[in-house]
């Protein structure tokens, strides 16, 4: 699907190149230290994963762990889409002749047609049923194929309702695609979209997990939030929530 290898940003193809090489200290560029701490943090991952039980990692230091994993995710994820080049067409409804149409009857983007039938493969396998994970079509979501995991309650009532992946659909593909890619079309769209897909996911992830922050932030303090809580003092609150020194670093 690439016509014009050429056309590929040279230095996220290289990185891309030097992370798929073999796993040398010379390819890698890493001692042999470096790699045990990655491997450290893939088991961290492949563990975090496997327990459906977050309560036991609401405290702020678990969940700043949390934090910096799904970070190098994006990062890793916009590096790999950037190897690309914007390839507009991906994003304009109608644009691909996708079989996949919205609410209205008007053809989807190839964008929202791929990001769909992922949601119906990864919705059939219980994705959607964690507490940290929210589709961008939440009216489509399908039923299981395996049995449901029963998760502990760890938000507040209502929490699974607040889903903001139309703005954040809205922000990677107004703002944040148009600043990591270089103009043009290169014909990789299939490669394209499936980046992403992937980028989508890990940022909304890592924005609704703000959630789980603001719930550890009340754990510790509810003295300081319980009266901000009944005044519906909306700025009291975030003022206590955001701090200043961790948001300017």
């Amino acid at each position: 699907e690439d016509p014009n290898p050429s056309s590929r940003k040279t230095g996220a193809g290289a990185m891309m190149r030097t992370w798929c090489s073999p796993c040398t200290s010379k390819s890698m560029g890493k001692t042999r230290n470096e790699r045990k701490g990655i491997g450290r943090r893939i088991r961290a991952v492949q563990e975090e994963r496997r327990s459906a039980d977050l309560s036991a990692k609401l405290t702020l230091p678990g969940i700043r762990e949390s934090l910096l994993r799904q970070e190098d995710s994006i990062i890793f994820g916009l590096l790999m889409r950037a190897q690309f080049q914007h390839d507009d067409v991906i994003y304009q409804p109608g644009a691909v002749p996708v079989p996949g149409f919205d609410a209205k009857g008007n053809r989807m983007s190839l964008l929202d047609y791929v990001l769909r039938e992922t949601e119906q493969m990864h919705g059939k396998l219980r994705r959607y049923t964690s507490p940290d994970e929210h589709p961008f079509f939440p009216e489509d979501v399908p039923a299981l194929v395996l049995p449901p995991l029963q998760y502990p309650k760890v938000l507040q009532d209502g929490s699974e309702t607040l889903n903001i992946n139309d703005t954040v659909k809205k922000m990677y593909t107004h703002i944040l695609i148009q600043d990591i890619t270089e103009p043009g079309d290169d014909n990789n769209h299939g490669s394209a979209v499936m980046e992403d897909v992937f980028c989508l996911q890990a940022l909304s992830r890592r924005i609704h997990y703000g959630k789980f922050v603001a719930e550890a932030k009340f754990r510790d303090n509810q003295d300081i939030y319980l009266p901000l809580i009944q005044e519906q003092d909306a700025q009291g609150i975030l003022d206590a929530l955001t701090y200043l020194d961790q948001e300017q670093r």
